[in-house]
């Protein structure tokens, strides 16, 4: 996480607990709790985007259950929620850096 600068681009990033499908809503919210804890992730960060004209509040740390053979209208909720978080492009508010630079150095894989 160092080398992805996340203190100071925490909120550029998206945490996602999946396969939560088998969960209720109590286990979904205890285990991003500890899985934001993990990472020293703000569990209310949100963000906003504009949609066909009107401010939305987008989740940025959330979780997701798509089970299989699932019709859409029963995942809606949560696909829509995890399009947004990822592939939206933020409102950026005064104080907040824009894209987070990569020290190529820094990782290992590169």
């Amino acid at each position: 996480m160092e080398w992805l600068n996340f203190t100071d681009y925490k909120h550029k990033f998206v945490f996602i607990y999946n396969k939560a499908d088998l969960q209720n809503l109590q286990e979904r919210m205890t285990n991003l709790l500890k899985m934001c804890g993990i990472f020293g992730a703000d569990t209310h960060q949100t963000n906003s985007m504009i949609d066909n004209g009107q401010e939305i509040s987008i989740k940025m740390n959330l979780t997701t259950g798509f089970p299989p053979g699932e019709s859409y209208d029963a995942i809606e909720q949560d696909h829509t929620n995890f399009i947004r978080a990822l592939l939206s492009e933020r409102k950026e508010s005064e104080g907040r850096k824009g894209r987070i630079p990569i020290d190529k150095n820094m990782c290992t894989i590169l």
